[in-house]
Parts: structure tokens; sequence; C-alpha cells
């Protein structure tokens, strides 16, 4: 039998190529489509300018020695430009879309997401160094 509380845990491992962190650089992705849209950036340079980022975080996970398989790591840059190409069409198509809401809603989902990914890191980490 699974215990109840395991499950909000286990379902952070890392996965070969998709897990759940997959998720929070979809909505990363996402978020800084947003930001960038604000600034009225053409498509081509909010696209390179959240590939540089989304690729600088995993140079930064790579310095910090947060070990991932490679085809997960390129499956993170690949879900952020998916999570910016999705924000990029939805606000040039959806007219609907408010500007303040919809940010601040990414921005919730965003942050909920890496905090419980955080506290689960933390969590494993001190199992293991005990």
């Amino acid at each position: 039998m699974v215990n109840k509380i395991d499950w909000k845990y286990n379902i952070w491992k890392k996965g070969e190529y998709i897990d759940l962190w997959s998720l929070n650089h979809f909505v990363g992705g996402v978020l800084i489509a947003r930001i960038l849209l604000f600034f009225d950036l053409s498509f081509w340079s909010a696209l390179s300018i959240t590939f540089v980022v989304k690729v600088a975080w995993e140079i930064y996970e790579l310095i910090r020695n947060i070990k991932e398989p490679i085809g997960n790591k390129i499956l993170d840059v690949v879900m952020g430009i998916i999570g910016f190409l999705v924000m990029y069409y939805l606000y040039i198509k959806v007219s609907f879309f408010s500007k303040t809401t919809s940010f601040i809603i990414i921005f919730v989902i965003w942050l909920f997401l890496n905090l419980w990914g955080y506290v689960v890191f933390v969590k494993r980490t001190k199992k293991l160094i005990q």
C-alpha cells in the first residue's frame, strides 16, 4: 500500500527524459514569454532571450552539481520553448486574455510548483545526509 503522503514527494523523482520538473520548465517558459510580451519585443528577440535563459538555467544546474540525464536537460529547454510558444500564441490570438490577470495566474502557478519542488528537494537531501 502506498503511503498517501509519499506520493507528494515521489512524484518529483528525476526521469530519464520527462518528469514533474518538466512542467516547471514549461510554466517557466510561459512566464518568460508573458514578461517579454509586456515589453513588446519581437517574436524572434523574445524567443532568443527565452532560449538563452533556459540554457543558462541548465548551466547553473551543472555548476550547482545537480545531476540529470542529458536527455532530461535537453527536454527541460525544449519544454521552456514550448511554454513560450503556447503563451505567445495565446497572447496574439485570444483577445480576452487579460495581461495583468494572466501574469498573476502564471506567476502563482510557477511559484507554487517551484516551492513544492524545492521542499521535496530539501527533504530528499536531508534524508541522503542522515
